[in-house]
């Protein structure tokens, strides 16, 4: 993951009225999904749903919220059950992730 920025004029010919920032995130398909897993399975649980992505080229914090890329409520419902973080399977975390066919793109 990247961010990207450009700079415009507010007005093209009027340099004295200043410039706006517009930045854009940069995923590879299914990375934003296999982050917020990866951080689950090491301990990392935000009840808000915030996780953070280490953007690759300036290597800023970029909260990523996981209701926008998962199944979140189906996933809080299931980490609600588990009594001893170290007994989730990383396949169920998937399915209640509701990520698909995830062992096609694991390393």
């Amino acid at each position: 993951m990247y961010v990207t920025t450009q700079d415009y004029w507010v007005i093209p010919g009027e340099p004295h009225l200043g410039k706006i920032t517009e930045s854009e995130e940069i995923w590879e398909p299914y990375e934003a999904e296999d982050l917020i897993i990866e951080q689950i399975m090491e301990g990392y649980w935000p009840k808000d749903g915030i996780f953070y992505a280490i953007d690759t080229l300036n290597e800023y914090d970029v909260p990523v919220d996981a209701q926008d890329v998962l199944d979140w409520d189906l996933l809080s419902d299931f980490m609600d059950t588990i009594e001893n973080v170290d007994d989730i399977n990383i396949d169920d975390l998937y399915a209640a992730a509701g990520v698909t066919k995830p062992q096609n793109r694991r390393k």
